[in-house]
């Protein structure tokens, strides 16, 4: 749990935020922690955290953002596919590999959340959560094919080993591994900044994340309902049409 009186005070921030901790702010990291081991994997939050700071995953004030999980989960020997696909989901569940889903308010948030979903009932369309903050919601049912068509389930990353093979997965499903951020240079960042500037950016095509793209990035990202932290992975660059 992230709450855990071991670490709850622990600081968690990228700003120097003193009321930041992993207690009220890291249910990403909690939630990759709590999917990896079921794998036997014994990987603490602070270590994880430690990983999305390294990274540059840890937003100003929005938490972690969607590339931590898949570049951090590989460091530790699995991998994390991301999908917006719920069938990709229950297929997954099913071959016994748990899921971590990206909340919206209100079921189980007020502003933005991790849970992991361990199970799926098939005769009941029942999902078994674990929510890395509170214990009293952990091991409840949702039905999150009701929540999906109201925005509040934004997208999911099924966790395997790495050398696991989920059948059945949509082709729409990537393993992320490259995010791009403010310092990136290159032709990656061109394409960025041509995609930008269909929705009206008006930038410079000069291959360089500068302010001028985060900014931009970061307001495509609040127009669709994105998690604003102007790093570009693969739920921005799908919105994008990348």
């Amino acid at each position: 749990m992230q709450n855990d009186p071991r670490w709850a005070k622990t600081s968690y921030t990228s700003t120097g935020n003193a009321s930041q901790n992993i207690g009220n702010s890291a249910c990403g990291p909690t939630s990759l922690a709590i999917a990896m081991s079921f794998f036997g994997k014994r990987i603490e939050p602070p270590t994880l955290c430690k990983d999305a700071l390294a990274g540059g995953f840890r937003t100003p004030n929005d938490g972690t953002s969607h590339g931590f999980f898949g570049v951090v989960a590989p460091k530790y020997g699995c991998k994390a596919i991301q999908t917006s696909n719920l069938q990709d989901v229950i297929n997954a569940l099913a071959a016994g590999f748990p899921v971590v889903a990206s909340m919206g308010p209100p079921a189980y948030t007020l502003g933005g959340h991790y849970i992991c979903i361990r199970d799926h009932d098939p005769f009941g369309g029942l999902f078994y959560t674990l929510d890395p903050v509170s214990t009293q919601r952990n091991s409840c049912t949702t039905d999150i094919m009701k929540l999906i068509p109201a925005g509040q389930v934004k997208q999911f990353w099924i966790i395997t080993r790495a050398t696991d093979v989920i059948p059945a997965i949509a082709a729409s499903a990537s393993v992320a591994t490259t995010v791009l951020r403010n310092g990136s240079k290159g032709d990656a960042v061109k394409k960025l900044q041509t995609a930008l500037n269909k929705s009206g950016a008006g930038l410079v095509v000069d291959g360089i994340f500068g302010t001028g793209t985060e900014t931009a990035v970061r307001e495509f990202q609040k127009a669709k309902g994105l998690v604003v932290d102007g790093a570009v992975g693969p739920a921005t660059n799908k919105a994008l049409g990348i």
